[in-house]
C-alpha cells in the first residue's frame, strides 16, 4: 500500500488505525515502508475498535484541515473556508485500517470533515466480498485477490457454489477458499519441482523465492458507485475541489 501511494505521486497524508495489536503491527509496517519511499505522515491516530464516532480521531489527524462540517455553538452557517488552498496544502491521502463495518462508518465521517475530496487507501479488510453495494466506500483504493476482483475467474465452479448452495457458510470467508485452492497448487508445484515460473493463483501472482518464501502480488481495486472495480496500476486522481 505504501508503494502504491508513492507510485500515485502523493507525498504526505494521514493514517487512522485501530488501537489493537493488529493496528500496531500495521502501523509499524506501513510507517517503515513509507519512510523507504519518501512519503510522510502528517498525522497518525488510533481509534477504539467498536466505536461509531470517529470525529475526535479524525480531527486530531487532520488538524486545521478538519472540521469542515462544524457549526458555531450558537447556530448559524459554518465559517467560510478556502477549499482550493486546503487542497493544495493539506493531506493528499488518507490511509485507513479497518474492518468492513468500521470502514463504512469511517468513510462518510472523513468526508464530513473535509472541504475537498481526499483519496482513501485501505487494506482489503475494509471490503467484504459478500457486499452487494457500498456507496459509503466510493473512491477507496485497496489491494485485492484476482479471484475476488474478477468474480470467480480461475475457479468458476467453486465461485458458483459459494454464491449458491454454500452462500451462508461461505459468507465472509471467500478469500479463505482462494487460499486453500492455491495451497493445493503450491504443493503440486513443489512436489514436481516446477517452481521457476510461478503460479497465477486465485489469491494473486505467486513466485517462489530462493529463501523458501512464497511472494504474493495482488491486483488493485477501487470502489465506484458502490461497486468494486479494477484499479490497475493507474495513478489515483489528485485531490479535487467540489
Amino acid at each position: 500500500m505504501a508503494r502504491r501511494i508513492a507510485a500515485d505521486g502523493l507525498t504526505h497524508g494521514i493514517a487512522l488505525l485501530p488501537r489493537s495489536a493488529w493496528g500496531e503491527r500495521l502501523s509499524n509496517a506501513f510507517t517503515s515502508e513509507l519512510q523507504a519511499t519518501g512519503v510522510t505522515l502528517t498525522g497518525t491516530q488510533f481509534y477504539d475498535p467498536g466505536t461509531r464516532d470517529f470525529s475526535g480521531s479524525l480531527r486530531a489527524a487532520l488538524g486545521r484541515y478538519g472540521g469542515a462540517g462544524d457549526r458555531p455553538a450558537g447556530g448559524g452557517p459554518a465559517p467560510q473556508r478556502d477549499a482550493a488552498a486546503e487542497a493544495r496544502e493539506g493531506p493528499q491521502f488518507a490511509f485507513i485500517a479497518a474492518t468492513a463495518q468500521t470502514a463504512r462508518a469511517l468513510g462518510p465521517q472523513l468526508r464530513f470533515q473535509m472541504t475537498y475530496d481526499l483519496p482513501v487507501y485501505a487494506t482489503s479488510d475494509a471490503w467484504d466480498p459478500s457486499t452487494r453495494s457500498a456507496a459509503d466506500l466510493d473512491g477507496m483504493t485497496f489491494p485485492e485477490m484476482p479471484w475476488i476482483l474478477s468474480g470467480g475467474q480461475g475457479a468458476t465452479a467453486l465461485w458458483a457454489v459459494l454464491q449458491g448452495d454454500w452462500s451462508a457458510a461461505g459468507r465472509g470467508r471467500l478469500r479463505l477458499y482462494a487460499f486453500g485452492f492455491d495451497a493445493l497448487d503450491v504443493m503440486s508445484e513443489l512436489r514436481s519441482g516446477r517452481t521457476s515460473t510461478g503460479i497465477d493463483g486465485l489469491t494473486g501472482r505467486l513466485t517462489f523465492g530462493a529463501n523458501g518464501r512464497i511472494e504474493r502480488t495482488l491486483d488493485w481495486a477501487r470502489i465506484e458507485g458502490g461497486q468494486m472495480q479494477p484499479a490497475g496500476a493507474f495513478a489515483a486522481p489528485p485531490p479535487s475541489v467540489p
